[in-house]
C-alpha cells in the first residue's frame, strides 16, 4: 500500500485526518494536506497505540487507524426476504447524499414493516433494525419513500436521503415512579426494558427506551456500507440536539430530530461519538 506523510495530499489524507480527528489527536481542518498538524497527530496515535513513533502512515499505523471490526462491512447481514411491495413506495432512482435515522414507537420490525404494507401514503424507509440487531432490507435504497413529513417539500429530501428505523418503544413517561411506552398508562405498557434517562425533559421526554448495543453496530456497519455504496459525505453535524431548517440542505448523516423540532428520534441516548469513530465522520 501507499505510505503517507508530510507533504502528501489526497483523499485518503483527509480519511486520515477525519479519523484521527475523531479519535481526538487531531485538531485541524480536513484539507487533504500532511502538513504539521497531521504529522503530531499520527505521533500522538501511535504513541497511544503501541507503534513506532515516525509520524509516518505507513501499512501498521493505517491498519490500526481502519481495523476492520465485526459490525463492519465485510461482517454485516442483511435479512432482504421480507419486501414491501412496489405500491409501498416510489420504485424510482435517485441519487442520494443523505442518511437519516429514526425510531419507531411500537412493537418489533415485523410489526412496523407489516404496517406499512397496510399504509396508502407510501410512508416507509429502505431499512429496519430489529431489537437484536437484525438489519431489514425492505425495499432496495436507490429507490425512496416518504419518511421524513416535511410539509412543502414535495419529497425533496425524501427522495435523496435513505432513512434507517430502529425498532424501538420511544419517548416513556413517569407514574408513581414505574416507566409507560405510548403514552399510556396499564399493565399492557408498563415497560420494564433498559432504558435511558436525560436527566431533564428533551422533545416532551425525560425517559427513553434504550437502543441495544447491537442496533448500533447495525447502524455503524450498514452506515459504513451505504456512505460507500452511494459515495455520501461522511459528515455529520456537531450539535446533535437541536433542529434546523438549513438541515433540509444537508449531506451526510442526520437523525430525524434534527429536520423536525416536533420529532424524538433519535433521542439524546444515541451514541453520536461511537458513529462518528467508527464511520470516519467530520464534525461540522
Amino acid at each position: 500500500m501507499a505510505i503517507y506523510k508530510k507533504g502528501s495530499k489526497g483523499e485518503e489524507v483527509k480519511e486520515i485526518q477525519r479519523k484521527l480527528k475523531a479519535l481526538g489527536h487531531y485538531k485541524g481542518s480536513i484539507d487533504g494536506d500532511f502538513g504539521k498538524g497531521t504529522e503530531e497527530a499520527v505521533k500522538a496515535f501511535q504513541k497511544s497505540n503501541g507503534l513506532t513513533v515516525d509520524s509516518v502512515v505507513g501499512p501498521k499505523t493505517w491498519n490500526a487507524l481502519f481495523e476492520e471490526k465485526p459490525d463492519q462491512p465485510s461482517n454485516l447481514k442483511i435479512n432482504r426476504t421480507v419486501r414491501l411491495e412496489a405500491k409501498d413506495y416510489i420504485e424510482s432512482e435517485t441519487p442520494k447524499d443523505l442518511i437519516v435515522l429514526h425510531h419507531t414507537v411500537g412493537g418489533t420490525a415485523l410489526s412496523t414493516i407489516n404496517y406499512w404494507k397496510t399504509d396508502p401514503q407510501r410512508i416507509a424507509t429502505s431499512y429496519v433494525i430489529e431489537r437484536d440487531g437484525e438489519i431489514f432490507e425492505v425495499f432496495d435504497p436507490k429507490y425512496w419513500a416518504f419518511h421524513l413529513g416535511l410539509k412543502e417539500t414535495g419529497g425533496a429530501v425524501d427522495k435523496r436521503s435513505i432513512g434507517i428505523v430502529i425498532a424501538s418503544e420511544g419517548g416513556l413517561i413517569q407514574r408513581d415512579g414505574k416507566l409507560y411506552c405510548f403514552d399510556v398508562v396499564s399493565e399492557r405498557t408498563l415497560f420494564t426494558q433498559e432504558y435511558y434517562d436525560h436527566g431533564m425533559p428533551w422533545r416532551g421526554y425525560r425517559f427513553f427506551d434504550a437502543y441495544s448495543d447491537v442496533q448500533i453496530k447495525a447502524i455503524i456497519g450498514l452506515a459504513n456500507i451505504l456512505c460507500e455504496q452511494f459515495k455520501i459525505p461522511r459528515r455529520t453535524p456537531a450539535n446533535h440536539f437541536d433542529a434546523d431548517d438549513s438541515y433540509r440542505q444537508f449531506a451526510g448523516i442526520l437523525g430525524h430530530h434534527q429536520l423536525r423540532p416536533d420529532k424524538s428520534d433519535v433521542n439524546p441516548g444515541f451514541p453520536w461519538q461511537k458513529l462518528v469513530e467508527a464511520c470516519r465522520l467530520e464534525l461540522v
